[in-house]
């Protein structure tokens, strides 16, 4: 998570366009779904709406998707995080 919280400071970035940040979102859940199975991508789903009370946390491991994420080149890398961490609950 270190990484995660270096990556802004070390190499800012704007935020994505929205049709970008959606490109890099379909790339990045393609390659946990290869990497962990559709289950995986299923909890994910979970995430849609962070802010719900409903939702239980403990079902989604969001720790891969951030290592998934840092395995980036950048620019994706700091754009995706950027959108990541600046997404705005629905």
């Amino acid at each position: 998570m270190a990484e995660v919280v270096e990556s802004p400071i070390n190499d800012p970035q704007s935020p994505p366009e929205a049709s970008e940040a959606q490109a890099l979102i379909q790339d990045l859940v393609r390659r946990l779904g290869e990497r962990h199975g559709q289950d995986y991508i299923a909890s994910l789903a979970l995430l849609v709406n962070p802010m719900d009370p409903k939702l239980d946390r403990a079902d989604v491991c969001t720790v891969e998707m951030y290592k998934e994420a840092l395995k980036l080149s950048d620019p994706p890398r700091g754009k995706l995080l950027r959108h990541m961490f600046g997404a705005k609950p629905t």
